[in-house]
């Protein structure tokens, strides 16, 4: 097995009765190795006995779910943050850091929990027309 089979499952630092905020990478990080984990896929999970405390959410929530917005779909426009939101992610002023998007006139910046760097959503009417990192 490479290290494509190894997933991190790291442990929160923020707690409700903080006014710590969470940290969205390591947010993304569960959520990813919680996504890995309910499809199926043969990984090997590194977790520290403190991270396996935190409570997840139900798998029936599908808060670990990605979701793709591909050219050319069809989607209106206005579910775009409600999905991003439902996603976990935080409309923001910018999309700077993993986790936050903005939406800016006719286009949803977006950075991706996963990725190194953000993508801009491009919209015109109810259809994407264009998807690209910058």
């Amino acid at each position: 097995m490479g290290l494509a089979h190894v997933c991190r499952f790291p442990e929160r630092k923020d707690y409700p009765w903080r006014e710590q905020a969470p940290d969205d990478a390591v947010v993304a990080q569960r959520c990813e190795a919680l996504g890995r984990i309910v499809r199926g896929d043969n990984c090997i999970m590194v977790a520290s006995a403190r991270a396996l405390l935190r409570c997840v959410p139900p798998v029936e929530s599908c808060y670990w779910e990605s979701t793709t917005f591909a050219v050319g779909e069809e989607i209106p426009f206005d579910e775009v943050p409600q999905r991003l939101v439902g996603m976990g992610y935080t409309n923001a002023g910018a999309a700077d850091a993993p986790g936050l998007f903005r939406v800016h006139g006719d286009t949803v910046e977006v950075f991706p929990a996963q990725e190194k760097r953000p993508c801009a959503l491009n919209f015109s009417a109810t259809r994407s027309t264009a998807s690209a990192a910058w």
